[in-house]
């Protein structure tokens, strides 16, 4: 890559943009089945990083990573080409990715950006072949349905600059267009948002350097997919952290609406409650288990540069603080639980004293009964 020869001529930037795309289709899935049920797509190699002590990466257990090459989609007026990349989490958890590969100036990058940011046509594209998808695979999936939770995130990928000093210094050259690259903006930046754009940088070696921003990176490398492929797992955690964070204010807005009914209804049976219980305690377990199978899925061994990527991004999408959201949510739904419970113990302790006293009033009427008491 370079921005012009020795000429002064300006060059084309070479690389490709990879939106992702990231959905929840159902509470779990069989991997091994889905993988017999998908058509025209191709197994991905297992995915193994760089440096001296390579390892897998690895999540547990490894998602299923397909790929259907000569893919196109209307952006606007024209025909846009690309390879399309399915990811698919045992958890429920889907992304697809669309590759599209492009060469030019870093101005005409800014402008494909922009268009990809308020494109709804992909966004249209997406749903609609991942709906698709889920007919053709739906007897793997438990329950399979599509939210309406999508989080989508782009990246810019760059063959390494050739100029002296490497994509660091690349990248300080620059960084005002990179800067609206990531933001998608058409204007100038102030010098306190391009500093806040581009201010999570990771780098490998000299050649190499991954840009993660909130909604966008951009990296420099010749072999990307790993990076690729924790970018994309974070993005994904994000979406299931929020399809969660949904999922669990609807079960407290139910549970408290059921305390309610039950309180102003009056008369209560024992086992009264039992539904309500039933329904919050499916919610806490439902809620828990999908927690803790997203926030524990992806393991980086031995690999601190992926790591640190890891970490980036999750702190650009704030991944800490909808986990702590979550986790408040999730005690809260517990205390109402434990509310409705006590609700129908003392329910129950109610009718056990009303019976009480009923049988003890009988005991005593009855020896005045005729017939009843003994007497002649």
């Amino acid at each position: 890559m370079a921005t012009s020869d020795g000429n002064g001529v300006k060059v084309g930037l070479r690389g490709e943009c990879v939106v992702l795309f990231a959905f929840d289709v159902g509470p779990s899935v069989d991997l091994a089945r889905a993988e017999q049920l998908f058509v025209g797509f191709e197994r991905l190699d297992r995915l193994v990083v760089r440096g001296a002590a390579s390892t897998e990466i690895q999540a547990v257990p490894r998602p299923l990573r397909l790929r259907r090459r000569g893919e196109s989609v209307r952006l606007g007026a024209r025909e846009a080409a690309f390879d399309l990349d399915v990811w698919l989490y045992d958890f429920g958890g889907l992304s697809i990715a669309y590759t599209l590969r492009h060469e030019g100036e870093l101005a005409t990058w800014i402008a494909l950006s922009i268009e990809l940011q308020a494109s709804r046509e992909l966004v249209d594209d997406a749903r609609l072949r991942i709906a698709a998808l889920l007919q053709s695979i739906s007897s793997a999936i438990a329950k399979p349905d599509l939210s309406a939770t999508l989080e989508d995130y782009l990246i810019y990928r760059f063959d390494p600059p050739s100029e002296r000093g490497g994509a660091e210094r690349w990248c300080d050259a620059h960084a005002a267009d990179l800067a609206r690259l990531l933001r998608a903006e058409r204007q100038e930046l102030s010098q306190q948002e391009v500093a806040d754009a581009l201010g999570s940088r990771v780098a490998f070696g000299t050649t190499d350097l991954a840009i993660v921003d909130w909604n966008a990176a951009v990296l420099f490398d010749t072999e990307p997919d790993e990076v690729v492929a924790v970018l994309e797992f974070a993005n994904l955690q994000l979406c299931e952290l929020r399809f969660l964070d949904r999922q669990l204010d609807q079960a407290l807005d139910d549970a408290y609406d059921s305390l309610v009914d039950r309180v102003w209804r009056g008369v209560h049976l024992p086992g009264a409650f039992d539904r309500e219980l039933s329904r919050v305690s499916r919610h806490q377990v439902d809620a828990a288990v999908l927690y803790e199978r997203v926030t524990n899925a992806l393991k980086l061994y031995n690999d601190q540069y992926l790591a640190r990527v890891y970490r980036q991004a999750s702190a650009r999408l704030r991944l800490s603080e909808w986990s702590a959201n979550i986790l408040r949510k999730l005690e809260t739904l517990d205390g109402v639980y434990q509310k409705i419970q006590d609700r129908a113990e003392s329910r129950r302790m109610e009718a056990l004293e009303w019976i009480i006293i009923v049988l003890i009033a009988i005991s005593m009427i009855l020896p005045f009964v005729p017939g009843y008491g003994g007497g002649h």
